[in-house]
């Protein structure tokens, strides 16, 4: 999730050579549908990762799932490498893995 777009990230360079999507939901098509899915199909969704790959297909997409959404072993402790004033919330860590 890109909470600032501090460095001119958006839009994306047509020449990106490689996209790091991140997270157990970017490739999931009954979660988007939300409390409605009776009312939509999953086969209708278009998930995150499909239209990341369809939009940048000159571009080496890779896929992680990361944590599970309930998964909560490291939801307070920074990875050690970075610097204790840094930022605690999982959002960072996940744009950080990807630049």
């Amino acid at each position: 999730m890109l909470l600032k777009n501090d460095r001119a990230l958006l839009p994306l360079d047509p020449k990106t050579a490689t996209i790091a999507v991140i997270g157990p939901l970017a490739d999931n098509k009954l979660e988007p549908l939300g409390p409605w899915h009776t009312l939509g199909q999953a086969e209708d969704v278009v998930t995150v990762l499909q239209g990341i790959r369809a939009r940048a297909s000159a571009a080496q997409v890779v896929y992680a799932p990361g944590a599970g959404i309930e998964d909560t072993a490291t939801r307070d402790s920074p990875p050690r490498s970075l610097p204790r004033s840094a930022p605690t919330s999982r959002f960072w860590f996940s744009a950080s893995a990807a630049t």
